[in-house]
């Protein structure tokens, strides 16, 4: 789990995105609404909703070794 300040990954995670398009890689549609629940569960801990924030991350967890199994 990431203890420093949200919107210094955020802030990273845009310089990444801007370099692989650069690069020519393109996101697909799965992995940009990854990225965004992702960003949305950060944003829940970050409120204080750091037990609501696990719960969605097992449920996604789970949900990806059905899909992948």
């Amino acid at each position: 789990m990431y203890r420093g300040k949200p919107m210094h990954m955020v802030e990273h995670a845009v310089h990444v995105e801007k370099t692989l398009g650069a690069l020519g890689f393109t996101l697909t549609e799965g992995r940009l609404i990854v990225r965004r629940l992702t960003g949305l569960v950060g944003e829940l801990e970050g409120q204080g909703g750091e037990a609501e924030a696990r719960e969605i991350e097992q449920r996604l967890m789970e949900r990806q070794s059905v899909a992948t199994a």
